[in-house]
């Protein structure tokens, strides 16, 4: 989080920064949004996806290939927390994809049985 003191400025670090590399990632630089804002925003317009519960073979292929069926992945980070649960952040290209997949993925059995055409 950074405070410009000169509204110009931030404008400026927003057009220079925004999707600029940083080792291996774009970063985003983005104005302050209130809390307001983003749940509004968030409501209609999300493309990030927190997922929980990955079962133990899946890599960030396998999440692009099972999330890419909803539409196009920008980008995959899997990771795990000290205690070993692993999540990871799926990014759509458009918000729509991200709707379809929560609509089809949220609350779905992740395990090889229940992925399988005769479990469902």
């Amino acid at each position: 989080f950074v405070l410009f003191e000169a509204e110009d400025a931030a404008k400026q670090a927003i057009e220079k920064g925004n999707g600029m590399k940083l080792g291996e990632s774009n970063i985003y630089v983005g104005p302050f949004l209130k809390k307001e804002e983003m749940e509004e925003k968030a409501a209609d317009q999300y493309t990030n996806l927190y997922v929980k519960h990955i079962p133990p073979a899946w890599d960030e292929d396998k999440l692009s290939s099972v999330f890419g069926e909803h539409g196009e992945v920008s980008s995959v980070w899997l990771s795990s927390t000290e205690d070993g649960k692993r999540f990871a952040l799926v990014n759509f290209k458009k918000p729509e994809s991200a709707k379809a997949a929560v609509e089809a993925l949220h609350t779905k059995d992740m395990t090889p049985e229940g992925l399988s055409p005769e479990a469902e």
